[in-house]
């Protein structure tokens, strides 16, 4: 853990204080009545409103509550006023930033402490110290609660914060300085912020081109006549109706019965196919066909095991589910490469993750993903899996809460059908494209670490005074405590109005009813 400098390592000038010798009032908590979507009542502030160290207000960090707040009321922000998260995860616990919204516009919630420093400077200061990695550590050691989701600090934690105080000439070098690098740092953030979404725009745009033909429009003119797709589809039916005997005959070779005739090949249920649908056209040579025509489904072979039993049956081979590999079990049933297709979750629609991977060798399968071949891997598998990830699923979903694909669903899925050839550079050529992009994303991520490596070390410095050079001529930082301690004590003997914090209700407003 660091720690801020002793005493005696301080620069020239500077001051060891907590932060109760800075600030002039506070830390005060906030309020939280009951809020809703309908709520016409006086506008509050979200904690993610101060999350990112940065004050942002919007509609999605702000609210309102079912209650009028008087006009009187100290929980009313005015401009300058530092909030500090007084609970939120671990990462964040203790966030702050310096609120420069309207006056008397927005009140804050129990779960920040609000401070106030009078001098502008001093409170910049303050505030990006609080949200160095020293003060972090000082909030996170004395935090309560820290097992669970959301600890917290108290006042007196917050009061005690050690805070090294420059001279206040020297925080001013040190506040535009550090402003200066953190603003060039949110610039760079914000502009790799951009890739991502351009990066799947790009995907997305590359699996269009793909499957409408455009992908492979040059490549196709260059050459000879190939066997059209519609010729691959007959050589896919006769493959899987001879996969189809073969499973049946081995079914009941382990059974002990074998057939005495053909007449068990009645039993055969051909693929469903796409009658009365109308799909858009295709290239010279494609045709369309349904999922079910092209693939052979090893849903009845699923093993679904619970998670308690899946703790005693730890092992090398991976236990798959919708999402991926989600455990590993001592035994497996397939063995070979199939296609996985995600059954339910909302990833289906969200598509925070792959809805169809490849996997392959020995492993198990719950039932939250569907398990298909293509009949002797006539079409390649990579070539269903970016078909099935860049449609619209949303037409073959049911459910909301949990959205689902059945298998009677996924067999209907239009599947436009290259000739194999075709395939085969459709897949070259997408896994060229989207390894780029997942190359480009990661330089994002790491690029992404080394500005929060930078802006770190930058306030390391600074709050070390290595950042800017010191002056001995500037006042020291222990006449402006002095000064600090004076306007507060003058302030604590001055009379106040008396305030109210409490709120009223909101006039025939439904959810201030107890």
């Amino acid at each position: 853990m660091s720690a801020p400098p002793s005493a005696e390592a301080l620069p020239i000038n500077w001051q060891q204080a907590e932060l109760a010798e800075i600030i002039i009032d506070g830390p005060t908590n906030g309020y939280s009545p009951v809020s809703s979507a309908s709520a016409t009542g006086t506008a509050t502030l979200k904690l993610s409103s101060t999350t990112t160290g940065e004050m942002i207000l919007n509609p999605d960090t702000t609210k309102r509550i079912h209650e009028t707040i008087p006009s009187d009321s100290n929980y009313w922000l005015r401009n300058g006023d530092l909030l500090i998260q007084r609970s939120n995860t671990l990462e964040y616990v203790g966030a702050a930033a310096i609120y420069d919204g309207p006056e008397n516009h927005y009140i804050y919630p129990d779960l920040m402490m609000r401070v106030r420093i009078s001098n502008p400077i001093t409170r910049r200061f303050v505030w990006r110290y609080i949200n160095s990695q020293q003060a972090k550590e000082h909030f996170r050691a004395r935090a309560t609660g820290t097992a669970g989701n959301m600890p917290k600090i108290n006042g007196p934690t917050v009061r005690a914060l050690p805070v090294p105080l420059p001279p206040l000439a020297e925080q001013q070098r040190i506040v535009a300085k550090l402003e200066a690098l953190l603003a060039r740092n949110r610039h760079a953030r914000e502009a790799l912020d951009a890739i991502p979404s351009l990066l799947e725009r790009l995907r997305q745009s590359t699996l269009d081109f793909a499957f409408c033909g455009d992908i492979t429009k040059s490549w196709r003119s260059g050459q000879p006549e190939a066997e059209p797709a519609n010729k691959l589809l007959e050589h896919i039916r006769a493959a899987r109706r001879r996969s189809w005997e073969e499973r049946q005959i081995k079914k009941m070779q382990c059974a002990g019965k074998l057939p005495k005739n053909d007449s068990w090949k009645a039993r055969y249920e051909p693929p469903l196919g796409l009658e009365g649908i109308s799909l858009p056209p295709l290239p010279r040579g494609w045709c369309w066909a349904s999922f079910d025509e092209v693939t052979l489904n090893f849903d009845g072979d699923r093993v679904p095991i619970k998670s308690e039993e899946r703790k005693s049956r730890q092992g090398e081979h991976p236990y798959y589910g919708a999402s991926g590999i989600i455990d590993s079990i001592d035994s497996h049933i397939f063995d070979g490469e199939f296609l996985l297709v995600a059954e339910d979750g909302a990833n289906l629609l969200s598509r925070s993750t792959p809805i169809a991977f490849l996997a392959s060798g020995q492993f198990w399968v719950n039932n939250h993903a569907h398990v298909v071949q293509t009949p002797e891997n006539i079409i390649p598998l990579k070539y269903l899996a970016h078909y099935l990830n860049s449609i619209d699923l949303s037409h073959f979903i049911t459910g909301s809460a949990q959205p689902k694909l059945t298998q009677n669903n996924l067999n209907k899925i239009p599947i436009a059908i290259a000739p194999q050839k075709e395939q085969i550079e459709i897949v070259n050529l997408l896994d060229e494209v989207l390894l780029k992009t997942e190359t480009i994303n990661q330089t994002v991520t790491n690029l992404r670490g080394q500005i929060a490596r930078f802006e770190r070390a930058a306030l390391a410095r600074a709050f070390c005074g290595d950042l800017v050079p010191q002056d001995p001529n500037d006042e020291p930082a222990s006449v402006l405590l002095e000064r600090i301690r004076a306007e507060r004590e003058a302030a604590a003997s001055t009379p106040k109005q008396r305030r109210s914090s409490k709120a009223t209700s909101h006039t025939n407003d439904p959810g201030n009813q107890a």
